[in-house]
């Protein structure tokens, strides 16, 4: 597994959350984020979009999943529900990149948590997000040309 250590600055973010199945969760969530964001010029190259799976699969059950979709913004925003305006925090972050459809997400984050990071002699920054960052359009690329970099908060 190819995994590099980077240190990010602290990013102002706009996010919608939905709750269920991940792929169920995140096509609604980015829906509505999208419907609010592009009207107002978000969705450029300029902002980058990222989602955060706050759960474990593997131990939270399908219909409690959270999900966000966010898309990072150069300020602070005034939003209404259901966007809200927060802070994806600085520091030090494994990132893997992750090679075709999102569905296989979740095999990745198995090996960076479960044999990479246990053997790296970091540990995780606990109470920070995972998140991922989407490096091509979905609506344009082929599910097995998709890149996904993964990010691990560190300690």
């Amino acid at each position: 597994m190819n995994v590099r250590i980077v240190t990010l600055p602290e990013r102002h973010i706009v996010r919608v959350r939905q709750t269920g199945p991940y792929k169920e969760a995140g096509t609604l969530a980015w829906k509505i984020l999208c419907g609010w964001a592009g009207p107002k010029g978000l969705l450029s190259p300029a902002n980058v979009t990222l989602g955060i799976g706050h759960d474990d699969p593997t131990i939270i059950a399908p219909e409690n999943l959270r999900y966000d979709a966010a898309v990072t913004v150069e300020a602070p925003m005034t939003v209404e529900p259901p966007v809200v305006a927060d802070i994806l925090p600085g520091g030090e972050y494994a990132v893997t990149t992750h090679k075709g459809p999102y569905e296989e997400l979740e095999e990745t984050y198995k090996r960076i948590m479960g044999q990479w990071l246990p053997q790296s002699g970091r540990e995780i920054r606990e109470g920070f997000w995972c998140f991922e960052v989407y490096r091509n359009n979905p609506y344009a690329t082929p599910p097995e040309e998709l890149l996904t970099d993964v990010h691990v908060p560190l300690k």
